[in-house]
């Protein structure tokens, strides 16, 4: 098995029951090994490799907190736990009380586009409350064993509201977005929030808005039919052009490879 630049709309976590493979993301490697629990963030590019047998529990989740924010924002994560008995009872409990929701083909090629949003609200308005409270509570109890810690800032800004920064940009991400703008909304100078911002989320705030909505782009290709002129004005591009040209200097390939290689 070999599969090689996966992107996937939603998040993906593994408990590892047994054999060996590795996956490669974020620039490190990580071997699968039995007893272990591993994340592969949305939107994440990651190879997989496994050269004679492996068997895992898979689940696959949106990690949004509302309004466009992920909760990826606000932490930083490892990837990789020793699991306990625990959480394999975990994993146990959210088969149980979702039946009939498991992915037949594992090949995650196949696995990152099998499901939209809608199939998952759609399935999901399927099972009783209750349950659904339950699934909810588990998948935060798991992905909590992936924080590493809040995202740090220095002492000086801590009570700058960034939050709102993000829901704001995520909110209006189809709208013009400009650093002058956003600056004034916090009331600093766009020099000062510009380099506050990086030193918060490691990204100044053009690069992060591009890479918003270059990950919003890639799951309207995945997901919809839209043309690309279509997905470019509903992710805030002026024009295909541009469009183009940052989807391929993000990602390394064009919207049209990346529609047609992935469907």
């Amino acid at each position: 098995m070999d599969y090689k630049n996966v992107i996937s709309p939603f998040s993906r976590m593994y408990y590892i029951t047994e054999g060996h493979a590795n996956v490669c993301h974020n620039n490190m490697v990580f071997q699968l090994m039995p007893g272990h629990i591993y994340l592969v963030t949305s939107f994440t590019p990651s190879n997989y490799y496994c050269d004679n047998y492996h068997e895992q529990i898979y689940l696959s989740f949106f990690e949004e907190l509302g309004e466009g924010m992920s909760i990826y924002d606000q932490n930083d994560f490892i990837y990789q736990a020793k699991a306990s008995e625990h959480d394999l009872y975990l994993f146990e409990r959210l088969i149980e009380i979702n039946p009939n929701r498991e992915l037949i083909n594992s090949n995650p090629q196949i696995l990152k586009h099998s499901l939209s949003p809608a199939d998952f609200f759609k399935e999901n308005n399927q099972i009783t409350d209750s349950d659904y409270i339950e699934t909810k509570g588990i998948l935060s109890i798991l992905i909590a064993r992936f924080i590493k810690g809040k995202k740090t800032i220095s002492k000086k800004n801590t009570n700058k509201n960034f939050n709102q920064i993000l829901r704001y940009i995520n909110s209006h991400i189809q709208e013009p977005l400009s650093v002058n703008h956003l600056a004034a909304c916090c009331h600093l100078n766009p020099d000062y929030f510009s380099r506050i911002f990086n030193e918060k989320y490691g990204k100044r705030p053009i690069t992060y808005i591009n890479t918003i909505r270059i990950e919003r782009a890639q799951f309207l290709l995945l997901t919809t039919e839209k043309s690309l002129k279509k997905i470019a004005e509903r992710t805030g591009f002026e024009n295909i052009s541009y469009f183009s040209k940052t989807f391929k200097k993000i990602t390394g390939t064009t919207p049209a490879y990346f529609r047609r290689n992935n469907s």
